[in-house]
């Protein structure tokens, strides 16, 4: 990492978090409302009327986070287009040198390291954005228990609804 801080390119945390249901589903907290609120006590998947998927971007440098929502499922391809995005919109401002890319993944999901279509799909996004990207995937189970990918979850993600 000390290679892509000193030549100005950024480091990226990226993960998918847990689907949640949409619909009129209990949620723990608190709302006001002048009348009761109607919702199933339980979250079953089959009274769900959607899905959200949330992907998480950390840019470990500048300390700053990005999330994405999706509706439809947690493919490669919505991973990298959630990249594309954010590159095209905050990080190409934000290191308008950089030469390279680094991405901190987990071993699961849309970013496994055994998917060929994630390759695939990576190598897609480095043609339409111009950037090497290189990705350090962490053996599978220790993503959010060490390094830096764990610090997007401490300090990023728990702090979403």
């Amino acid at each position: 990492m000390n290679l892509y801080w000193n030549g100005g390119n950024p480091v990226y945390s990226i993960d998918t978090k847990a689907k949640e249901h949409l619909g009129f589903l209990y949620r723990a907290g608190r709302v006001r409302s002048e009348s009761p609120l109607l919702a199933f006590d339980h979250e079953f998947s089959t009274r769900a009327t959607g899905v959200v998927i949330s992907h998480g971007l950390y840019d470990v440098f500048e300390n700053h986070g990005h999330i994405n929502l999706g509706l439809s499922h947690d493919t490669t391809a919505f991973a990298c287009d959630s990249f594309r995005w954010y590159w095209n919109e905050i990080g190409r401002k934000a290191y308008p040198k950089a030469t390279s890319i680094l991405w901190l993944c987990d071993c699961g999901g849309s970013n496994a390291a055994n998917r060929y279509l994630f390759k695939q799909d990576l190598q897609d996004l480095v043609n339409d954005i111009g950037i090497e990207i290189r990705v350090a995937h962490y053996p599978r189970y220790c993503s959010t228990r060490t390094g830096q990918h764990w610090h997007q979850d401490a300090r990023f993600v728990c702090r979403l609804p």
